[in-house]
Formats: structure tokens, sequence, C-alpha cells
């Protein structure tokens, strides 16, 4: 906790106070946020290239998912659920649906840009 905040001499205490000194402070440092717009094609952004391989869009298997885990480094640190891949490879047999349902939500994102509503504040971690 900040007890005080000095500016220009003055010893500020008063919670209020203290965030409108903060708030200036870093405003002159960082400055206004502003906007920004994109204004090109996406369909022009990768013209003449060939395309990715369907087998990248395909629906992945448990067994995938599975092997994936495995092949990760047991002793990595945990992700954002607290969890290592360690955890996943001991527990799957409980947690094998959750991750095929999450995975497969993560799926319907990338391929077709749609949110699912059921995971839009669950951070997916991608394996």
């Amino acid at each position: 906790m900040i007890k005080v905040v000095e500016v220009d001499g003055l010893q500020v205490t008063a919670h209020d106070g203290k965030i409108a000194a903060l708030t200036a402070h870093y405003q002159k440092i960082m400055g206004e946020p502003g906007s920004s717009t994109f204004s090109f094609d996406l369909s022009t952004l990768y013209a003449g290239r060939s395309a990715a391989s369907t087998r990248l869009t395909e629906p992945f298997t448990a067994a995938e998912a599975l092997q994936s885990i495995r092949s990760m480094n047991r002793c990595s640190a945990p992700g954002p659920d607290g969890f290592g891949p360690s955890f996943y490879v001991a527990a799957w047999s409980t947690v094998e649906a959750e991750v095929i349902v999450a995975k497969m939500a993560s799926h319907a994102i990338f391929q077709y840009n749609v949110l699912v509503i059921d995971i839009d504040n669950t951070t997916l971690g991608l394996i």
C-alpha cells in the first residue's frame, strides 16, 4: 500500500488524491491512448502462396491430445490453471473429456472465427 505520494513538494495522503496524482503522472509519461485502423484486404495478404495442408484444420482425436501432452516436459512450469503436463498425464482419465471439449472449442475459434460463449472468460492453453 502506498502511504504517501509527493507531488511538487507536497505530500498527498488521501486515497483519491494519490489516485489522481499517480494517474496524472503515468498519463504524462505514457500519453493518451489513440485509435488504430487497418485498411488492407486479408485475402490479398497471402496471394500467390500455396494453401496450408487441410490436415492443420481437421479435428484432432483424443489419442492425439494425449500424445501431445505426453510429449511435453513433465517438469515444465504449470500453466495459467496451475497444473503442469505431469498432472494432465496422471489424471488423463478424469480430465480427458474437459480437455477435449476445450480443444474442440479452440478448434472452432481458430478455424471458423467463432467465439464459443461457454469459454469467453477462460484461458485456453493450446496443447
